[in-house]
């Protein structure tokens, strides 16, 4: 049987050659050019036990919020506002009962604030466990700008940043750092990279110099 003038070269009656090569992406590498460790799977957003504490929570911040907390929570159960069963009365209660609730959250998510290091990846905890980070092929770390505050008629502007990390698998950690001390996730990121490395901005290159060689406290 002849072939056909419409076929094409490798395929026989348009079956496709199976020796037909395809292309393979070409595997992620870091800002040195240097092959990337190779995914692994996501572990659960809880560390194992055994992991290394980085950031802990600065205790001294507690005590405003449990104060706050505590006072708002006296004033809605003695607090008359008025007489006893009146309207204005239940609702000031209510006001300094939900006041009450909103610091007790504040203290509970500084009293929570951990960030762990197990392995090659990084976990972090507010409220709750959040998806950990791969610092083997981490992307970035960044200072980034949470808010901005300035008064009116003030010329003083204050930004609140906080560490992001995000990695080349879509995962991002942000960390508040006002809430802990970050010293030892610095001193970690600079025994893993070089303070000059690509992956951090000017203000994290600076402080990851800055402790590299510091004693922990």
């Amino acid at each position: 049987m002849s072939p056909r003038a419409d076929d094409e070269p490798g395929t026989l009656e348009g079956v496709a050659d199976p020796l037909e090569v395809r292309r393979v992406p070409p595997p992620l590498t870091d800002h040195h050019g240097e092959p990337l460790p190779a995914r692994s799977d996501t572990p659960d957003p809880r560390p194992p036990t055994g992991g290394v504490p980085l950031a802990s929570p600065r205790l001294l911040l507690l005590v405003p919020w449990v104060l706050l907390a505590v006072g708002f929570a006296y004033a809605a159960l003695t607090g008359d506002g008025g007489a006893a069963d009146s309207t204005e009365a239940v609702e000031n209660r209510l006001l300094f009962g939900g006041c009450a609730l909103f610091f007790a959250v504040l203290a509970l998510y500084v009293l929570r604030h951990r960030v762990v290091l197990h392995g090659r990846f990084l976990h972090h905890r507010t409220l709750v466990w959040r998806s950990p980070v791969d610092l083997e092929r981490l992307a970035s770390a960044r200072l980034e700008p949470l808010a901005t505050k300035s008064g009116p008629n003030s010329p003083i502007t204050i930004t609140v940043r906080v560490l992001v990390l995000r990695d080349h698998d879509g995962r991002k950690l942000v960390v508040d750092r006002a809430n802990g001390d970050l010293g030892p996730l610095y001193r970690e990121l600079g025994r893993r990279f070089d303070a000059g490395d690509p992956v951090f901005d000017e203000r994290v290159a600076a402080k990851v110099d800055r402790l590299r060689d510091a004693p922990a406290a």
